[in-house]
Order: C-alpha cells, then sequence, then structure tokens
C-alpha cells in the first residue's frame, strides 16, 4: 500500500488532507481517479512491488482477487 501511494502520490497526497475530511464514497471516487489518472508505468511499478511483498498472495486472496486474476497479473 506504501508503495501505492508513493506511485499515485501526485494524485492523491496533494488533496490528502482533503480526503480524509470527505465521505468514504468521495475518497474512493478519488483514488478510483488517482488510480485512472496513473500512467501505465506506474500502475505496472505498483502491481510488481505489491508482488514483491512476501504476503503478496495472501493479501490479494483477502482483497477478494481470485486466484486466475493473480496469476494473470
Amino acid at each position: 500500500m506504501l508503495k501505492m501511494i508513493d506511485v499515485l502520490e501526485q494524485n492523491l497526497v496533494q488533496n490528502f488532507t482533503h480526503s480524509l475530511n470527505t465521505p468514504t464514497s468521495q475518497f474512493d471516487e478519488l483514488l478510483n481517479q488517482g488510480i485512472l489518472n496513473a500512467s501505465e508505468s506506474a500502475l505496472q511499478k505498483a502491481v510488481v512491488s505489491f508482488f514483491n511483498r512476501e504476503d503478496a498472495i495472501e493479501s490479494a486472496q483477502a482483497l477478494d482477487i481470485s486466484a486466475e486474476r493473480i496469476q494473470a497479473l
């Protein structure tokens, strides 16, 4: 998660204080927009960093990411 925040820093951190004070649905929308506006290379870097973690498979499963999708990523 920390790496994702680093990768999406320009889109999220600038509005961090505002995001903390907004209802959850608005924060979700800001997160979604940050992801959609991130470059392909930034997203690839975030996915690689996530799966380099020792607990990546368990974390992915906890996020309800299917085994097939995990393998595809």
